[in-house]
């Protein structure tokens, strides 16, 4: 079930790539709607980890999204250099490569001073996608900017404090899964 206490509206940019209001998991997503802060966390990483976004006839899955964004922001990278910038495996990038390339996304061509090497780039659908999610990700920082000017140095301060400490907390996330574990 989505948090009905979650809203979003819909931009222009949204309605020309044909991204609807929803994420298109909703059935997946399960955060508690208590109220919490720790349950607000949560269910953003949820709307994170199953979200996605409709183009016309194409879905894309927040992980392809984050290796189009890669190759947007890297054109030319080749697939050991997209794992190192996302942080994942070699074999992830290639699973999802195969996934945008049928998708026609993404494009790979051989590296002209290694031949065992292949370039990523965009093809113009991917590019398209690209730009609206870079669009997107600037309004998300407008907004963010817009609320905490509204707030005090005495609550920006809290509000900082607070994630710190969170952040600290699920850092250590196994380690105290571990100790109640025992």
């Amino acid at each position: 079930m989505f948090m009905s206490s979650f809203a979003y509206k819909t931009t222009a940019c949204d309605e020309a790539m044909g991204i609807g209001s929803g994420c298109g998991n909703e059935d997946r997503i399960m955060a508690s709607d208590d109220g919490s802060f720790l349950s607000m966390i949560d269910q953003v990483e949820q709307i994170r980890r199953w979200s996605s976004v409709k183009s016309g006839d194409i879905r894309v899955m927040n992980s392809e999204m984050q290796l189009i964004r890669t190759v947007g922001y890297h054109d030319g990278i080749n697939v050991g250099g997209a794992a190192k910038e996302l942080g994942i495996t070699k074999g992830a990038v290639s699973q999802t490569l195969g996934r945008l390339e049928k998708k026609g996304l993404v494009c790979k061509e051989q590296d002209p001073d290694n031949a065992s090497r292949l370039r990523l780039h965009l093809t113009d659908r991917g590019q398209q996608i690209h730009e609206a999610h870079e669009r997107y990700h600037e309004e998300l920082k407008s907004l963010e900017e817009e609320l905490l000017s509204r707030a005090d140095e005495e609550s920006l301060a809290f509000l900082k404090r607070y994630l710190n400490v969170i952040c600290g907390k699920l850092n250590q996330e196994y380690e105290i899964l571990g100790k109640y574990l025992g």
